[in-house]
């Protein structure tokens, strides 16, 4: 996460839940919620770990060595994958992000050459990854240098679509922001399906910085996931 403060949010790090942003730390800080929501992208990320393949009893034999496994969560037949994909069909950018690196070593090299992003993350949307039918464990497995990714639990399933090229991605999101009203849309959208009608009524007329604090800690508690903005390139100092 603080590689992706660094190299696309122009003004520092952005606290992520619990540690919200509060009025008086925009002023002090420099945040500006509304500001960033009017000139970027919402984002949610749902960040996986990746297990490292090196021996022939462990990395299914189709895939080069090493290879990486990433687990999908089994609880509630998979309830978190479904989430995920239902926020990506409401038109969220959402992505799982796990590593490609193979040793502390290589995300220290990759942090310190700033290609940690583009070199050793492996990014997956959740609509390209089937949803699980069945009781069975299911995991993605990917090579360190290739760009597809495999399904598997009983039989392989190759990801037709792959890997997301994630800087790739992500810079070309700086390019498309959305309006301040589009984003304030989408978060109220969002917290309509993940809180209760009480809280709905509440939150009616919330003001952006509140309703992107609300937002996020929903997704995080829903989803385990982070909700993020991808500034504006024209808006990086």
């Amino acid at each position: 996460m603080s590689e992706y403060e660094r190299l696309y949010c122009g003004h520092g790090a952005f606290p992520q839940p619990p540690n919200f942003i509060s009025q008086q730390d925009e002023a002090d800080r420099g945040y500006d919620v509304e500001a960033t929501l009017a000139n970027g992208r919402l984002l949610l990320i749902q960040l996986k770990r990746s297990f490292v393949l090196t021996q022939h009893r462990d990395a299914p034999a189709i895939l080069i060595k090493p290879s990486y496994r990433m687990h999908l969560r089994k609880n509630r037949n998979y309830d978190q994958h479904r989430q995920l994909r239902a926020r990506q069909h409401e038109g969220f950018e959402v992505f799982y992000v796990t590593s490609r690196a193979r040793s502390r070593s290589a995300v220290v090299s990759a942090y310190r050459s700033g290609t940690l992003i583009s070199d050793r993350t492996a990014a997956f949307a959740p609509l390209d990854i089937p949803q699980p039918t069945d009781a069975e464990q299911h995991w993605i497995s990917f090579e360190e240098h290739g760009s597809y990714g495999w399904m598997f639990s009983k039989m392989p399933t190759k990801l037709e679509k792959g890997q997301i090229d994630l800087h790739k991605h992500l810079s070309f999101l700086q390019q498309e922001s959305n309006t301040l009203e589009a984003n304030v849309e989408a978060l109220r959208g969002l917290l309509d399906s993940e809180i209760g009608i009480r809280r709905r009524k509440q939150i009616k007329e919330a003001s952006p910085f509140r309703l992107f604090s609300e937002a996020a800690f929903a997704v995080m508690e829903t989803m385990d996931a982070r909700l993020l903005i991808v500034p504006d390139a024209g808006a990086k100092s």
